[in-house]
């Protein structure tokens, strides 16, 4: 069964669900337990030695490494679904756009709801998605943030977030990025972060420019998006992040987080999880 959430992890990667450690897997194993991804490794490298357990009723955890920041929002699923067996969040493009824009963009799916937004791993996020689930909700759009989705089993789960990608994709007028990039230098703006992972790894913004960057990420006015990194990997995400900005922001979703709220998702990801993925890679 671990080993499952770990392949399931790769799966959504290749989907393109999620990327690099963004989202987070569980699986119910018995009445009392579900073992879930744990905080901040790769998913490419997972075993499933690696997965933590859970208790649904206490939250107390055990294994070798502490769970996903968003353990709460998994337990409150296996707490009001009895035949909820299979949960995961993803961060895939279009449906997290969705959670931006409001669920006038979800006309064809009749169980998506809309959690208020709150702060990843936050006792708010996770009461504003258990407020959902009371609802008889199943699949949860997280504003500004992602998509929960509670299953019978992995199959049902894949399914499902890949067939709330392609609803939200088809209810929204830009879906190319060239076409998003366009619109943004178009409008001749910085992109103000209304997204938590961009919060996270960019900061309050991504700046439009003439100038080549010497690091991060920004929109140049002639050569388009511009990343630059220490590896590989970051620059990938920073590509990937700046990407889904554009496509929000062309969009109409520019309702922009809070400052205090990117700050202090920018210094975490700076002084915690960009020193665990390191670490963890190392070893």
């Amino acid at each position: 069964m671990r080993n499952a959430i770990a392949e399931t992890g790769r799966e959504l990667l290749k989907l393109g669900l999620v990327a690099r450690t963004w989202g987070n897997i569980s699986e119910r194993t018995d009445e009392e337990h579900f073992a879930i991804t744990p905080s901040g490794l790769d998913y490419r490298n997972l075993t499933g030695e690696d997965m933590a357990t859970v208790n649904v009723s206490t939250g107390a955890w055990t294994g070798r490494y502490k769970p996903s920041g968003e353990w709460a929002v998994h337990r409150e699923a296996y707490r009001t679904f009895d035949d909820v067996n299979f949960v995961i969040h993803t961060h895939q493009t279009f449906a997290t756009i969705a959670s931006v824009l409001g669920l006038q963009t979800l006309h064809q799916a009749d169980d998506a709801g809309l959690a208020a937004y709150g702060l990843p791993g936050s006792d708010k996020l996770t009461g504003a998605v258990s407020r959902e689930m009371r609802k008889g909700h199943r699949t949860i759009l997280m504003a500004h943030h992602g998509v929960l989705i509670c299953a019978g089993s992995r199959e049902e789960a894949l399914e499902r977030a890949l067939g709330l990608e392609e609803v939200c994709r088809a209810n929204v007028k830009y879906t190319e990025v060239e076409e998003a990039v366009e619109r943004v230098i178009a409008e001749g703006s910085d992109i103000y972060t209304v997204l938590d992972d961009v919060a996270q790894m960019i900061g309050r913004k991504i700046p439009l420019t003439d100038r080549d960057i010497i690091s991060g990420a920004a929109v140049h006015r002639e050569k388009g998006i511009l990343v630059k990194a220490a590896d590989e990997d970051d620059e990938e995400a920073l590509r990937l992040l700046v990407e889904k900005a554009c496509l929000c922001s062309a969009n109409g979703g520019r309702k922009r987080l809070s400052r205090r709220d990117v700050w202090l998702m920018h210094r975490n990801y700076v002084k915690n999880y960009s020193r665990l993925r390191n670490s963890a890679s190392v070893t």
